[in-house]
């Protein structure tokens, strides 16, 4: 739970210009680097005299916590308003889960016998896929302790 999101907010209008989830000091590194379009929305607040402001919106969240409020934020400013490229992230246990379903409905589809050696390699990477996803999840467990 050491994970939080942030705004980063032009004093000129008061508008939050990045959403961001960070741990540690990230929400006021993330000012000396970045996409291009954050960096220049940065520039010319510094240009202007001014100093950007970096408020947290929330604190001591686990990380996927984090990344579902960095999303459900940069949604509700609207991600044409913002200088965020993509619309948030998700967890690495969240991208191996939907493509593990991905693959797994594909699997599903009635069985065409030109496949078949296909079919066969999808459900060894799909068991490899569920190891990986169990010793994600055992290693979040022992860390919790």
């Amino acid at each position: 739970m050491r994970f939080y999101v942030y705004e980063l907010v032009d004093p000129r209008n008061d508008r939050v210009f990045y959403v961001g989830k960070g741990c540690g000091k990230r929400d006021y590194t993330t000012l000396f680097s970045g996409t291009l379009r954050k960096m220049a929305a940065v520039r010319a607040i510094k240009d202007a005299g001014l100093e950007v402001i970096c408020r947290r919106i929330a604190e001591g969240l686990y990380e996927r916590e984090a990344y579902k409020l960095e999303r459900d934020r940069i949604a509700h400013h609207g991600v044409a308003n913002l200088t965020n490229y993509l619309p948030g992230s998700r967890t690495e246990k969240d991208r191996l889960i939907d493509l593990i379903s991905h693959h797994l409905d594909r699997l599903c589809r009635p069985p065409d016998d030109s496949h078949i050696r296909r079919k066969l390699f999808y459900i060894r990477v799909k068991i490899q896929m569920l190891r990986a996803l169990l010793d994600l999840k055992e290693e979040q467990h022992a860390g919790a302790r």
